[in-house]
């Protein structure tokens, strides 16, 4: 190949030309960067598949949970309360209206325990879900400082079980007790009463 002497690279020959600028720098940041955002978009799907496994069935459970173990405990001291309720009325010889009255007023509370109950279950449910978006979003707030999918898998299926655990509840404590203070107080009354009647009689 022969040598064109007029063949020259002109832009080196440019004053004004300015050197090609490195980036390789960059391009390697950038390259970073981009793996950092691909692992944060892998950990973020496996975070989300954990968290949307809860639904309605799982909504559900938590409430009959609920239900179920106070239906024991309300039908236990409900008949228990009837039974002092039958004592109190057998003692004041109570007949006619205020026996219906207070066998109408015991189902009424019964009623109303039972609607106190469901409301408790509601509750649990509403506190359910909002531990689930609390650890989803602690989750996703964790992927942003640390990009590693199979680490943040395994945590938010951890915390997942923890949120499932079974809850534990507080005993009911004697519910229906106002089915028969009425009863109680008027009987303290009428012994008192009666005292009274017998003292009299002993020094008129």
């Amino acid at each position: 190949m022969s040598y064109n002497p007029f063949k020259q690279n002109w832009s080196s020959l440019n004053p004004f030309a300015r050197p090609e600028a490195d980036t390789s720098e960059a391009e390697a940041a950038a390259a970073e960067q981009a793996e950092i955002e691909r692992k944060q978009r892998e950990a973020e799907a496996a975070i989300n598949a954990v968290f949307d496994k809860f639904g309605e069935s799982d909504y559900q459970r938590v409430s009959d949970a609920r239900t179920n173990f106070e239906d024991i405990e309300l039908q236990d001291q409900y008949k228990d309360a009837l039974q002092e309720l039958e004592f109190a009325l057998a003692r004041g010889g109570r007949r006619g209206a205020t026996n219906i009255r207070a066998r109408a007023d015991a189902a009424k509370e019964w009623k109303k325990q039972k609607l106190l109950s469901g409301r408790r279950a509601s509750q649990d449910v509403e506190n359910y879900k909002n531990q689930i978006a609390d650890a989803r979003q602690n989750m996703h707030s964790l992927n942003i400082a640390n990009a590693d999918p199979a680490m943040l898998a395994d945590t938010a299926a951890r915390n997942a079980s923890m949120i499932s655990a079974p809850a534990t509840y507080d005993p009911l404590v004697d519910v229906f007790k106002s089915i028969t203070e009425g009863f109680a107080t008027q009987r303290e009354i009428d012994d008192r009463r009666r005292l009274m009647n017998q003292y009299r009689g002993n020094y008129a």
